[in-house]
């Protein structure tokens, strides 16, 4: 139950963050694990990547100016 409460966290900071943060260890730091733990969590959870993820958030911006 904790590795989901992690990763809703990490998919919170990185929608916030996306555009400015790349890099594992920026949001390892910012929910206190490391970026090994953190790597571990997001593939098991969402079988994804921190760049897929970023990609994806990306991608969901483009669509949302598009919509608008």
């Amino acid at each position: 139950m904790e590795e989901a409460r992690i990763f809703v966290k990490f998919l919170r900071l990185v929608q916030e963050k996306f555009k400015d943060e790349h890099d594992v260890d920026f949001y390892a730091v910012r929910l206190g694990i490391t970026p090994d733990e953190l790597t571990r969590i997001i593939w098991e959870t969402s079988e994804s990547t921190l760049p897929e993820w970023l990609d994806i958030m990306e991608k969901s911006e483009e669509c949302n100016k598009t919509v608008r």
